[in-house]
């Protein structure tokens, strides 16, 4: 940027550049002596059929998501019988792995599809939903059987990696399912509008569900949901795609 400043000078005109489009572009870029930018194809509006599977991915995975993080301390501290302070680490891990993978995420979404991205996320999350929920039936055999948090110290050590783990996989997955969306087509205000509306409602239903239903359960489904939901549908969030081939084949329906 410095350096297109050094050589260009000062942007002009830009405000028309952004407003009026291609041609408004154009000859504001001629008059303040940059260069042209290459025109972009327009992709038409994102297919049906990929805004819904991406807003019922993105419920469910923030329900899973909020889920952990509200309620894994609450669950450690009453189910597993952990003393507050082991108990504290849970949503911790959980939560230093999920903003961390972000300096990990950043430099590899340059590199990488977001569908690629989303995919290896989701399958992290259930392979640590499913770990969770194997560890903490174990843990809860011992509590029940008149143990104490002395003789989980092994596996509340797992826990934390498993919780880690999970956060690690639950990162990417809100920001890449958009930009995966995203090379379907344009999202318009109001298609935009729902895809946030289905985050925070999944964000909602995490907050209570947990106390209705035992947590691991609740991550265990909400891992193979996700998984499910975003292989059912490989066609529109592939594993792999060539650089470039932003348009995928998809009817509008």
């Amino acid at each position: 940027l410095a350096i297109k400043r050094l050589s260009y000078g000062k942007p002009r005109d830009w405000k028309p550049k952004i407003r009026g489009g291609t041609a408004a572009g154009k000859t504001a870029a001629e008059d303040s002596g940059y260069p042209p930018a290459a025109s972009v194809p327009s992709l038409g509006r994102v297919p049906g059929r990929v805004l819904r599977a991406g807003m019922a991915f993105m419920y469910v995975a923030e329900s899973a998501e909020t889920s952990v993080s509200n309620w894994s301390f609450t669950y450690g501290a009453t189910e597993l019988a952990l003393p507050s302070e082991v108990a504290a680490f849970l949503p911790t891990a959980f939560y230093f792995s999920f903003t961390g993978t972000r300096a990990i995420v950043v430099p590899l979404s340059t590199r990488l599809p977001p569908s690629t991205i989303a995919q290896v996320g989701t399958l992290v999350t259930l392979i640590a939903a499913t770990l969770f929920y194997m560890l903490t039936s174990s843990m809860s055999a011992v509590v029940e059987a008149g143990g104490t948090h002395e003789d989980l110290r092994f596996q509340v050590k797992l826990l934390v990696s498993c919780l880690a783990l999970m956060g690690a996989g639950t990162c990417p997955l809100f920001a890449m399912i958009a930009a995966a969306m995203r090379q379907h087509g344009d999202l318009s205000a109001v298609e935009q509008g729902w895809y946030d509306t289905c985050t925070n409602l999944g964000m909602t239903t995490g907050m209570w569900l947990p106390g209705l239903v035992s947590l691991p359960k609740v991550e265990l489904a909400g891992a193979i949901g996700i998984f499910a939901i975003i292989n059912s549908h490989v066609r529109d969030f592939p594993w792999w795609q060539t650089q470039g081939a932003a348009e995928l084949p998809g009817s509008a329906l």
